[in-house]
């Protein structure tokens, strides 16, 4: 299994060198800059197949939890391919909870396996403010990716076309005014939003509990969030780490 960057050590170089990439760099996969988290299935989480999540800790740190015993996701060593692992969920309230609100601007990106039926929608990265127009959130509409940001929801920003238990790439992007979708790569749809975010925290597999969760079945593989917005060749690379981390090429 691939789960290293291309960068390479040379045998004798000083260990101590400051010249030298960090450990982390070589796990990390994407970008650091304005890196809120990374969560890879093929690291931080030492399970065996079919095992409980409890916690999912990132590059930098961060856990996304679950207490209740009765919602937590299981590990799939298999679950986006043959050696790349990936969390799956029940569909109805198994979820992971991370400490991350969405910020003013930013990108999830989001390496998954679509489930065996796509039909209604489903979160599979998201929080939920509280109304109708206070929401943030990525994931599908039926065969179509789709997202929201703020009153910009899931049956107006949508676009591209999902197959069934097939790997993608999938990216919110958003800053003040806009939000955009992208799907391996190639931007699908684009709004100008209003509303707001909410302060909700962002679940992995739906959307925090007590609100409409719509939680999803497909494989989540890796996730990305930063709080700045990317474009151009810096959203390229965060989305070819996510690639990378999910063993696809986009």
């Amino acid at each position: 299994m691939a789960i290293y960057s291309a960068r390479v050590l040379t045998l004798g170089v000083n260990a101590s060198d400051p010249a030298l990439p960090d450990i982390s760099e070589f796990i990390r996969y994407v970008p650091s800059d304005d890196l809120l988290e990374f969560w890879a299935a093929n690291i931080g989480l030492g399970l065996s197949d079919t095992d409980p999540v409890a916690t999912w800790t990132g590059v930098n740190g961060t856990t996304a939890t679950q207490t209740d015993s009765g919602k937590r996701p299981t590990f799939d060593e298999d679950g986006i391919a043959s050696g790349y692992p990936a969390v799956g969920g029940d569909g109805t309230d198994d979820i992971l909870t991370t400490s991350i609100a969405p910020p003013a601007a930013g990108v999830i990106c989001v390496g998954l396996k679509t489930p065996a039926s796509l039909s209604g929608v489903k979160v599979v990265v998201g929080s939920y403010g509280g109304s109708a127009t206070s929401a943030l959130a990525i994931g599908f509409n039926g065969t179509e990716l789709a997202g929201q940001a703020g009153d910009q929801n899931f049956t107006t920003l949508k676009g591209g076309a999902l197959s069934v238990s097939t790997a993608y790439v999938c990216t919110l992007t958003w800053d003040a005014s806009n939000c955009y979708l992208r799907l391996n790569g190639t931007q699908v749809a684009t709004a100008a939003w209003g509303g707001s975010l909410g302060s909700a925290l962002l679940g992995i597999l739906g959307r925090n509990s007590g609100s409409p969760n719509y939680n999803t079945l497909a494989k989540v593989g890796a996730v990305a969030i930063y709080d700045a917005i990317k474009s151009g060749t810096d959203l390229d690379a965060i989305e070819d780490g996510v690639a990378n981390a999910i063993g696809i090429s986009i």
